[in-house]
């Protein structure tokens, strides 16, 4: 991703933390909040924390749940028959 698709991502994986679609995209995935931490480098808690709304990630670390995040979308649309947006 080059600086623009970078700060997009980052925009847009804060509002899916905001609206909840970053928790629903996970579970559809099968995935647990820890292992979304050790994919992505969080500390213990932080992606509760995160999908909590207490916390918003850093920059760095959105940049690596956007990434994530659009990844796992594209496999369980896969996985369920739908192409996936984006």
């Amino acid at each position: 991703m080059d600086a623009v698709e970078d700060a997009l991502a980052v925009i847009r994986v804060r509002s899916w933390l905001r609206d909840g679609t970053a928790r629903a995209v996970r579970t559809r995935a099968g995935l647990s909040q820890a292992a979304v931490e050790r994919a992505v480098g969080a500390s213990a808690g932080q992606v509760a924390r995160w999908e909590s709304g207490r916390n918003a990630p850093g920059y760095a670390s959105a940049v690596r749940l956007a990434r994530l995040y659009g990844e796992l979308e594209k496999i369980t649309a896969e996985k369920e028959g739908a192409p996936a947006d984006g």
